[in-house]
């Protein structure tokens, strides 16, 4: 009889310690993490809070490249040059996986083609087609400069190379390219 009540009773405290510690899980509220409630700043368009909160992420955590790479977005269209030196830190960081390393060339790309800096621009584009030899953006962004920088001969080098990625044939772009190229000649 006597290990009967404490078997009874062995299973009330357990079950009310169950309850509890299950009631008191559930009722925690939510609290999204500094990364979050960056990326739905963004989301919303507050550039500011944004920023802040992305500055918090990385105070907290210094390896979190992703919270970095956004930071240098925001921060790209009103002072590039913090961009490039943003984005540019990332590409020192060790045993980076190659989608990473892409990404950050890419965006060094977009911050130096802000500034005009278009030596800079190409050098991280091409970057890229170091790391993937395929890759369509860095090739249709090399092809928008060699177009900006008016070097028609690369622009049908680029062409050519950007239409075989794509599967496709366009010679009036290609003749377009050369016409440029031949006016640019006449004009010297």
């Amino acid at each position: 009889m006597d290990v009967l009540i404490y078997a009874v009773l062995f299973l009330a405290v357990a079950g009310s310690v169950a309850y509890w510690t299950t009631r008191r899980t559930r009722s925690r509220q939510f609290k999204p993490s500094l990364y979050t409630e960056a990326l739905t700043a963004i989301i919303r368009g507050d550039r500011a809070v944004a920023i802040q909160k992305l500055i918090e992420t990385v105070k907290h955590n210094s390896e979190h490249i992703d919270a970095y790479i956004h930071l240098g977005n925001l921060y790209r269209e009103e002072n590039p040059a913090q961009a490039v030196k943003i984005h540019q830190s990332l590409t020192v960081r060790p045993n980076l996986p190659k989608a990473t390393q892409v990404l950050i060339h890419q965006e060094l790309a977009r911050d130096y083609h802000r500034l005009e800096d278009y030596p800079r621009a190409k050098r991280e584009a091409e970057a890229i087609l170091r790391l993937e030899k395929r890759n369509l953006w860095a090739t249709r962004f090399l092809l928008q400069i060699a177009e900006e920088t008016r070097d028609w001969q690369e622009a049908v080098r680029l062409g050519k190379l950007y239409q075989r990625l794509i599967n496709a044939s366009d010679n009036r772009k290609l003749a377009e390219y050369e016409c440029r190229r031949g006016r640019d000649l006449l004009r010297q």
